[in-house]
């Protein structure tokens, strides 16, 4: 069927968005796993990295048509808004969880490899994370 959008020949997943009402749909670009910042303004999502082999987090900046996306954390697999719209929490390919900005630069590692691969990791130990400045986040990998 015609949608009206623009056609991509890649076998990869697009993202679309639109009013709640179903109108004003309209393609931003390729991606996965979206997740919208609180205020609405901006949008991640997992995407392929364009130079290489590998998947990164591409943020969409909804507000802006002057520059509608840029992958801003490579070697990824999942992020989503933390504390506002300023912070990232990131699930990098080697295991780890770090917070980063919107504008990629990794602030802080949150959780290592190690503590997550640790069996007793949901038995208790996960209240001592510092999790501190994280107010609601919802990452799935």
């Amino acid at each position: 069927p015609n949608t009206g959008l623009p056609e991509d020949p890649g076998s990869h997943c697009d993202v679309l968005i639109a009013r709640a009402d179903g109108s004003g749909r309209r393609r931003l670009g390729h991606g996965s796993r979206p997740h919208f910042s609180p205020d609405s303004k901006y949008l991640v999502v997992v995407d392929r990295m364009d130079d290489e082999f590998g998947t990164g987090i591409r943020l969409y900046d909804l507000s802006s048509p002057k520059e509608p996306s840029r992958l801003i954390v490579r070697d990824a697999v999942s992020a989503c808004f933390a504390r506002g719209s300023d912070r990232l929490l990131v699930v990098r390919c080697t295991g780890e969880i770090v917070m980063a900005n919107r504008e990629g630069s990794i602030l802080r590692t949150v959780v290592t490899r190690e503590k997550l691969l640790r069996r007793d990791i949901f038995l208790g130990e996960l209240y001592d994370f510092p999790f501190g400045d994280v107010k609601c986040a919802d990452i799935d990998w």
